[in-house]
């Protein structure tokens, strides 16, 4: 009683992962989308600069638990591109360069007729994880969603529900 206990905590810098993102002409691509996934879901989002660059900040620490994977996420949904890379402590500045995006289209129906307002979210996975990205789909009309710029090659996931008739959950689903 009376005593005061003293401690130190020594913190360090947040590491950054750093890159360029080139269009398919293998220009910088300004304005580009980039996020960060894996672990316990998106760990931040940036755009990219009118040279292309980007940084992200990012602690290692929470990745390679439950077999999680670091992975960079970048999609231009205008011109429907997109990339996406694992990375380590160890990637060094990245240069990605997008590729023509997937589209995964659905419909929510029940007895035949569209759901009203359905929402769409992603899964997408890295290593043994999917994680929720939300904010990606848009609906293309009644019943309808369409998340655009996918990176091919990758695993996905779709979570749709809807007001008054729950929630499904799709694993691999087919992506045009």
């Amino acid at each position: 009683a009376g005593e005061t206990n003293r401690s130190e905590i020594e913190a360090t810098a947040p590491q950054k992962i750093t890159g360029i993102i080139r269009g398919l002409d293998g220009r910088a691509a300004a304005d580009v989308s980039v996020r960060l996934v894996g672990a316990f879901g998106p760990e931040g989002e940036t755009r990219t600069g009118t040279n292309g660059q980007f940084e992200l900040e990012w602690n290692p620490q929470r990745f390679g638990q439950n077999d999680s994977t670091a992975c960079v996420l970048a999609r231009d949904v205008k011109h429907n591109l997109a990339v996406a890379a694992d990375v380590d402590g160890d990637s060094g500045m990245l240069d990605l360069k997008l590729e023509p995006g997937l589209t995964l289209t659905g419909r929510a129906e029940s007895g035949g007729k569209p759901v009203a307002n359905p929402t769409a979210q992603l899964v997408f996975w890295t290593g043994r994880r999917g994680m929720w990205l939300r904010g990606l789909a848009h609906s293309s009309g009644p019943g309808q969603y369409e998340i655009p710029a996918l990176p091919p090659g990758r695993r996905y996931g779709i979570i749709i529900s809807a007001p008054g008739y729950g929630q499904r959950q799709l694993q691999n689903p087919d992506i045009s």
